[in-house]
């Protein structure tokens, strides 16, 4: 029996994690985060059993070819058909040297920018790497800064020091440490903190001093993370009120959403098609 309302999954395949949502007539039904470990496929196959409706398309936006390749082989088991983003036909205006070297996930960003903060806007990624993008509110993707997220810098510094270890990210007691860990700890979330505030001011300086563009922040360590809300862990709570003077909204779904709206300008045709019940 078909569901009234024809269910679609979209999915953001990253560095580290795969982010997808569940659509039904324009609202995200279910939200969700993957670590691409060993449990990948068996996480993403989970959230597809426990859908109610059969699932109409997956639209895939990527920037990880091996996981996309382990991905899309799952979807086609299940007969989902899948739908990719096409560069050819975007209605934003890539402002940039090589339109082809731009990431799937600053388009997607751009898009989800645009779709919820209407007006120029400054996107803040902190995920495997940081990205702070400018977003002009004539449709364009003026440029981007790439940084190494907070896990890549704790990464190096083991794996190019003898003595120093991996730590998690993490806000300190105090900002000057007294042992090794929660000195290295302290380099990482200071020095995150304020290379987005150094990025973000001369962003605006540079690029919007005569309109002032409102200040997002995504990415997988905002993900419990709303406006107004102080949910999740100790880290995610210290660095939304570390970041309060800087950021207006903290919004785990931008990216995704911006994938939605991708999907739907690309592919209209699909929004009210369902599957085939051969394929069901």
């Amino acid at each position: 029996m078909k569901s009234a309302l024809p269910l679609h999954l979209v999915l953001d395949i990253g560095n580290s994690q795969v982010t997808g949502a569940f659509y039904k007539d324009d609202e995200i039904t279910h939200l969700f985060r993957i670590d691409q470990g060993g449990q990948l496929l068996p996480d993403l196959e989970r959230n597809l059993a426990i859908q109610t409706s059969p699932i109409s398309t997956a639209f895939i936006t990527s920037v990880n070819h091996l996981a996309s390749i382990k991905v899309e082989r799952l979807l086609q088991l299940a007969n989902i058909p899948i739908l990719h983003l096409r560069r050819d036909s975007l209605s934003i205006d890539l402002n940039v040297e090589s339109v082809e070297a731009v990431g799937a996930d600053l388009i997607a960003n751009t898009y989800g920018a645009l779709s919820r903060y209407p007006g120029n806007s400054i996107v803040v990624d902190l995920g495997t790497a940081l990205t702070v993008q400018a977003v002009g509110a004539d449709r364009s993707f003026l440029g981007t800064v790439i940084s190494p997220g907070p896990m890549i810098a704790a990464r190096a510094l083991s794996d190019h020091t003898d003595a120093l270890p991996i730590v998690n990210f993490a806000k300190p007691k105090n900002c000057l440490g007294r042992a090794t860990i929660p000195s290295i700890q302290s380099g990482l979330y200071y020095g995150i903190l304020g290379t987005i505030e150094k990025l973000v001011s001369r962003i605006q300086s540079e690029v919007f001093a005569d309109s002032p563009a409102v200040v997002i922040a995504t990415g997988g360590i905002t993900e419990t993370l709303s406006n107004g809300a102080r949910g999740g862990s100790p880290t995610a709570q210290a660095l939304s009120e570390d970041l309060s003077s800087v950021v207006d909204y903290f919004d785990p779904e931008l990216t995704v959403s911006g994938v939605y709206e991708i999907f739907k300008e690309q592919y209209a045709q699909h929004l009210n098609q369902f599957l085939e019940p051969s394929v069901l």
